[in-house]
């Protein structure tokens, strides 16, 4: 019983930590909605995909991934 009680809070602690990661990508300036829309209909324009896709993978997610590997070193 106790095993299966840590491995469910083993899976919930995952969850919620990619959860939150999904989150801090999501969050800035640019706004949620303005990087959902172009990442999910590439067609509609192009500038745009193009600027929420260097947003996400050049400033978000390396400051999210950083913050959370600090994080692990403490």
């Amino acid at each position: 019983m106790n095993l299966q009680r840590a491995t469910t809070f083993g899976w919930a602690l995952l969850g919620l930590a990619l959860g939150l990661a999904a989150l801090g990508i999501c969050v800035g300036s640019a706004g949620f909605e303005n990087l959902l829309g172009p990442l999910l209909n590439p067609l509609r324009d192009p500038e745009q995909t193009a600027m929420a896709q260097q947003i996400v993978w050049d400033i978000r997610l390396p400051r999210t991934l950083g913050a959370w590997a600090a994080g692990a070193l403490l």
